[in-house]
């Protein structure tokens, strides 16, 4: 834990010296991760929001001697990290806070899977409040609901899709050409839909219309 911690705060460290920031999509969402992940390890660990950003610092300070722009940039490295990480901790205590309002003998799975999946608590933190209170998970019951939201998902994923998997190709059979079929990848099929859709055709536009039409109706 302490070598992932260590890990994933250099590659954030390396990440806003280049001039990445902590957004909501792009690689600026994956730094977040990261540091949810390492402020997470952290806590789990008994580090304190100083002692993380010390550490923070002792990496700059340990890599500068071949990334000299590190040093540089040191000022503002540590305050975008710490707002993060200040903001990923008052996260992680609201969470805790919330998992002690529980007090019945036993937690279901069903309890547990709603922490996770709708509260957007970490497994980690959950398993950790788990058994700092005795109580056990129950591993079998919460991954068969993983499972099932899994699935959910990819269900709601394929009734949403409407890009093509094939299209027509012309293809030379002896001495005459024919069309043919041939399987595309998701991004060819998204293209391909998007030029439909702006020519005023295929399953989207279609959708749209059928849409309109009931709406209208």
């Amino acid at each position: 834990n302490y070598y992932i911690m260590a890990d994933h705060l250099r590659t954030t460290i390396f990440a806003l010296a280049d001039g990445a920031t902590f957004e909501p999509k792009g690689r600026g969402y994956i730094l977040k991760k990261l540091v949810k992940k390492a402020t997470l390890l952290a806590y789990l660990l008994g580090l304190s929001t100083e002692q993380l950003i010390e550490v923070s610092k002792k990496l700059i300070a340990v890599n500068s001697s071949y990334y000299q722009h590190l040093k540089k940039r040191e000022d503002l490295i540590i305050n975008e990290l710490k707002k993060e990480i200040v903001k990923t901790r008052e996260f992680i205590d609201k969470s805790i806070q919330e998992l002690g309002k529980y007090y019945e003998p036993s937690i279901t799975a069903k309890d547990i899977f709603f922490w996770y999946d709708t509260k957007g608590i970490p497994e980690e933190l959950i398993r950790f409040f788990l058994a700092k209170n005795n109580y056990q998970f129950p591993e079998r019951e919460f991954n068969q609901l993983l499972e099932k939201q899994k699935e959910r998902g990819r269900q709601d994923r394929a009734g949403k899709k409407v890009a093509p998997g094939l299209e027509m190709k012309s293809r030379r059979v002896g001495a005459e050409k024919r069309r043919v079929p041939k399987e595309i990848d998701d991004e060819r099929g998204e293209k391909i839909e998007l030029l439909n859709a702006y020519n005023k055709s295929g399953a989207a536009y279609k959708k749209k219309e059928n849409l309109y039409k009931e709406a209208e109706s």
